[in-house]
């Protein structure tokens, strides 16, 4: 089953609403700009570390096949970070 967690972000003062999702394509592409390790990195998300309230998830890389952790407001799905 996958499951997916809708979390809101504020982007260039634009608020968004991101729905992230098990099995789903996102970049790496945090808020903070103190954040600087896995900026622009291509990931897909295999598990969410909470089934209530999510937190961070657990990515693979699609660059170098390695899983990492990721927190859930850093990650933008790829269609939308297109726009």
């Amino acid at each position: 089953m996958n499951r997916s967690h809708h979390a809101i972000r504020v982007h260039n003062g634009r608020r968004r609403e991101v729905v992230i999702a098990e099995g789903e394509l996102c970049e790496v592409r945090p808020a903070s700009a103190h954040k600087k390790a896995h900026r622009g990195r291509i990931c897909r998300v295999e598990a969410l570390d909470d089934y209530i309230l999510p937190r961070r998830a657990r990515v693979r890389y699609e660059d170098n096949n390695r899983i990492g952790l990721v927190d859930i407001d850093d990650l933008v799905d790829v269609e939308a970070a297109i726009v």
